[in-house]
């Protein structure tokens, strides 16, 4: 029966997608290689099922789709790819005060400020990804004067 064979392959294909999806720092990811495991199943129950014209066009028509939506989107998001970042690992308040001045010292555009809350181990960390790239020098001398701060633990370029 042609249709046990599918349901299997629905349960079987919903399983592997639920495990491509993994939610982690309050970002969704693999949300894509999920939706092309469900395509690529139904690709192969239609050639499966002698139904070679439909399954050949929707593996035309995704493959379209998806290099050129990763096209699209290495143009829209280039900017925060691209932007180079610094993550700023500290224990306690006062000193982000002391780590703002800096990055505010050095003469650099900040584009995004994330604060995050550590484990007690790591401590907080702050990451700030700037609008134009400083040169390599810049980074490794900005990086020097924020782990001469009092509570900066480390400091990720």
């Amino acid at each position: 029966d042609p249709s046990r064979i599918a349901a299997q392959v629905v349960s079987g294909i919903g399983f592997l997608g639920a495990g491509t999806i993994l939610f982690a720092r309050k970002e969704v990811r693999g949300l894509t290689t999920a939706a092309s495991l469900w395509v690529t199943a139904g690709v192969g129950l239609a050639t499966g099922s002698g139904l070679f014209f439909p399954a050949i066009f929707g593996t035309v028509l995704v493959v379209v789709i998806l290099v050129g939506v990763k096209q699209i989107e290495k143009r829209a998001f280039k900017a925060s790819h691209d932007n180079p970042r610094v993550t700023v690992f500290f224990q306690g308040r006062a000193t982000l005060s002391e780590i703002e001045a800096i990055i505010t010292g050095a003469d650099l555009t900040v584009q995004k400020l994330s604060l995050m809350r550590g484990n007690d181990e790591t401590g907080d960390y702050v990451e700030f990804a700037f609008s134009k790239a400083p040169t390599q020098t810049a980074m490794l001398a900005l990086a020097e004067k924020l782990q001469k701060v009092g509570g900066v633990s480390g400091v990720k370029i």
